[in-house]
């Protein structure tokens, strides 16, 4: 993912998706744009299995940023 950034979003939505129905703004994608992803592609589905249980259904900047930190 470091090295391909523009498969992050379809990624993580689409491991979200598998669970539930999430809508991710704009700014929450541009946070996991922004963040490293140092453990790849393990990383980035443990996140969104997290995010997607703990999440209202409307994933945030302020949700990216709370797990990623």
């Amino acid at each position: 993912l470091r090295e391909r950034p523009e498969d992050i979003i379809p990624t993580i939505k689409k491991k979200i998706a598998s669970s539930r129905k999430v809508v991710v703004t704009k700014e929450a994608e541009d946070e996991l744009k922004k963040y490293s992803w140092p453990g790849n592609l393990r990383e980035a589905i443990s996140f969104a299995e997290i995010i997607s249980r703990t999440s209202t259904g409307r994933i945030t900047a302020q949700d990216v940023n709370k797990l990623l930190s």
